[in-house]
């Protein structure tokens, strides 16, 4: 009953899957990226969480398209810092979290 498709990146996301996501119910897990910083520490812009913003960026395309969008909320901050940045769903369903 399910369809699973890996997003590659967390800039990708294209128009022509949206078709296959009409009407359904769509579940984004995007990665638990920590914050990008530069040299000096300074938060990089404009992505600041890839993996939150690359997931936020297709639940905003998917809106009104399909029946629902859910996404993986690894904290309040859009990432997990007890975790690896980079972290992801292959990572937590190998640990046993399915």
């Amino acid at each position: 009953d399910t369809n699973v498709v890996a997003r590659p990146g967390c800039n990708v996301f294209q128009q022509e899957w949206l078709k296959m996501c009409r009407g359904k119910i769509v579940t984004l897990w995007g990665d638990s990226d920590h914050p990008l910083t530069d040299n000096a520490g300074s938060v990089r812009q404009p992505l600041q969480r890839p993996g939150y913003d690359g997931t936020m960026r297709a639940a905003k395309m998917l809106s009104g398209i399909a029946a629902e969008v859910r996404w993986c909320r690894w904290s309040d901050s859009g990432f997990d810092p007890a975790l690896p940045s980079g972290y992801d769903v292959r990572d937590w369903l190998v640990k046993g979290g399915g």
